[in-house]
């Protein structure tokens, strides 16, 4: 109860004002506003507003551009540098499925032999080989046919493809209304 009436003896104490303090500044401001004090009041922005506008509007154009070198640079050599198998053709991903959250079974080319992989976070296991000669085959016209993306940018293009797919025809181009 006491906090109440701090509360209301401050509020009563900020409500009174001081009439000579409120002459004061009445006194003080200049009559017809603070404009008034100007010659040319002309709200139309001025060329150096225009030039300044457009630099700003070029800095955040060539800023992004540098975001996306600098992601391009970081998929291509870091990512590269991470990724199981790489372009020196000792080996290739041929079929990959997901069993869940990072758990697969991938089906590789090493050393010209077909090996079936069960894949974790923490470990790669052997399930099987594939011996097969029409098995192989098989397999080879699914990494022919298949585009399986590699690396982290163009897995970020897919996604990003995906997104657009399932906009509203009116954002696309040529579908407004």
């Amino acid at each position: 109860m006491k906090i109440v009436w701090i509360f209301a003896a401050a509020f009563l104490l900020f409500m009174q004002t001081d009439p000579s303090l409120a002459r004061a500044a009445e006194e003080a401001a200049p009559s017809g506003g603070y404009l008034a004090g100007y010659t040319d009041v002309n709200p139309m922005p001025t060329a150096s507003s225009w030039l300044s506008t457009l630099a700003y509007l070029l800095s955040m154009l060539l800023v992004f551009a540098f975001v996306l070198f600098l992601s391009y640079v970081a998929a291509r050599f870091v990512g590269g540098r991470f990724s199981a198998f790489t372009s020196n053709g000792s080996g290739r991903l041929i079929s990959s499925v997901a069993l869940g959250p990072k758990m697969s079974v991938a089906v590789v080319e090493i050393a010209g032999q077909m090996l079936i992989l069960g894949v974790t976070e923490h470990n790669v296991s052997l399930l099987s080989d594939v011996t097969d000669p029409e098995e192989i085959d098989r397999l080879e016209r699914i990494a022919l046919t298949s585009n399986i993306p590699t690396g982290a940018f163009s897995d970020q293009i897919s996604a990003l493809t995906n997104v657009i797919g399932k906009l509203p025809p009116i954002f696309k181009k040529g579908g407004g209304v």
